[in-house]
Parts: C-alpha cells; sequence; structure tokens
C-alpha cells in the first residue's frame, strides 16, 4: 500500500507541474497554452486513479509532449497499478494471510512489461496502418468540397489510442475520442478497440479462477 500511494503521488506531482508548464515547452507544433492551475490539478488527479475526466479537448488542450509522456504515461500506470492490486487481492483469497502478497513493484512492473506494453504496440500498428494519426507534425491546411479552408489537427495519436482502450481509460487524443476519424478511422478499427477495452477485464476473471484453482467460479462470474 505504502509502495502504490508514494508512486501515485509522485506520479501526480509530475503530470500537474507538466500540465501547468506546457505551453513552454517543446513537441508544442501548434502554439497550445498551458493549462490553468485547477484543470491541471483536476487533468492530473483524475488520470492518475484511472477516472480520466477529459475537461478539456485533447487537440487544442494538451501539447503533443503531455499527450505522450503525461496522459499515455499515466494511462499506462494507472492500468498497471489496478492490475497490481487485484493480483494483491487475489493473492490474499489464495494464502489466507497478509504475509505473502507479493511484491507491488514486482507485479506493476511485469504488468507493463509483459501485458499492456507488448499488446499496446500490437494495436498501435493496426491502427496506424488503418488510418489513425501518427505524425508529430503541427495542423494540416485542407480545403472542403465546398471550398472551405479548414485547420484539421494531427499528432502521433495511434500509440496513445492503443493504451486508452487497453487500459480502459478515458480522454482520447482529440476532444470528440474515437468519435473522431483520426482516431477511428474505420470498422475494423473500432472492433479493435472495443475489443482492446474488453481484453483484460475479462483477462482478470478468469485469472481468478488459476489463483484460486476454481476455475468453474470463473466461468460462472463471466455468465
Amino acid at each position: 500500500m505504502l509502495a502504490m500511494l508514494a508512486m501515485n503521488m509522485l506520479w501526480f506531482v509530475y503530470a500537474f507541474v507538466m500540465l501547468i508548464s506546457q505551453g513552454s515547452l517543446f513537441l508544442n507544433p501548434d502554439g497550445n497554452p498551458s493549462m490553468t492551475p485547477d484543470l491541471s490539478f483536476n487533468t492530473a488527479i483524475s488520470f492518475m486513479v484511472n477516472c480520466n475526466l477529459q475537461h478539456y479537448s485533447g487537440e487544442s488542450g494538451l501539447t503533443y509532449l503531455t499527450q505522450l509522456a503525461v496522459i499515455t504515461f499515466l494511462q499506462f500506470v494507472s492500468a498497471a497499478t489496478g492490475i497490481a492490486a487485484l493480483i494483491v487481492v487475489f493473492n490474499a483469497m489464495r494464502e489466507k494471510v497478509t504475509d505473502r502478497l507479493g511484491n507491488f513493484f514486482d507485479i506493476f512492473t511485469k504488468t507493463i512489461t509483459r501485458i499492456l506494453l507488448p499488446i499496446s504496440i500490437i494495436i498501435a500498428i493496426i491502427l496506424a496502418f488503418n488510418g489513425s494519426a501518427a505524425s508529430f507534425e503541427g495542423k494540416d491546411t485542407i480545403t472542403t468540397l465546398q471550398g472551405d479552408t479548414v485547420q484539421v489537427s494531427r499528432g502521433p495519436a495511434a500509440g496513445m489510442i492503443a493504451i486508452k482502450h487497453l487500459g480502459t481509460n478515458g480522454g482520447g487524443w482529440f476532444g470528440v475520442n474515437s468519435a473522431h476519424p483520426l482516431e477511428n478511422p474505420n470498422y475494423f478499427t473500432n472492433m479493435v478497440e472495443m475489443i482492446a477495452q474488453v481484453l483484460i477485464p475479462l483477462a482478470m476473471i478468469f485469472a481468478l479462477g488459476y489463483f484460486l484453482n476454481r476455475k468453474r467460479l470463473s466461468w460462472i462470474i463471466l455468465g
């Protein structure tokens, strides 16, 4: 518990400082301003605990740096924190003692390196090759069919979108999330994202059965 709380407090301070200073940092091709202190606090604490309230529009409220180094980072570590905490519960149910619950750092690190990162890389590649934004260039100027000139935001979104869904997070790269064509271009990417959302929750139900050696219980919970 102390390890989990200490790590999360460190991440909160880091995220808060980054968000209130993002306007003067690098990887900001569109010149987006820094967040206000109250919005920075709300965003940092929300993404840290996996609630992911998005009281900003991603393409105008964040920079490429904070999208990747703050939001994407928190989407990884918050999901891993939740999984690690649940594994501790599984261990407690199996061992029925409090001194063999496992090591938080060990479970947390393995969750990221063996589950979240590998699957996210696969999902990100699928999204990028199907049209999700994956560029570090700034806004693009296009002319619509009726002759209007509009600015279209883009950015290295595919990787963030992958962990957003796999880690059951919220807060998309774009303000309208997966209703945006550069975040969810077609039917196939929509199915990939929907499957990614339920993959780990379903897996954890069956993990309970393996931990307790009661696999039929998992099927009952699933049903």
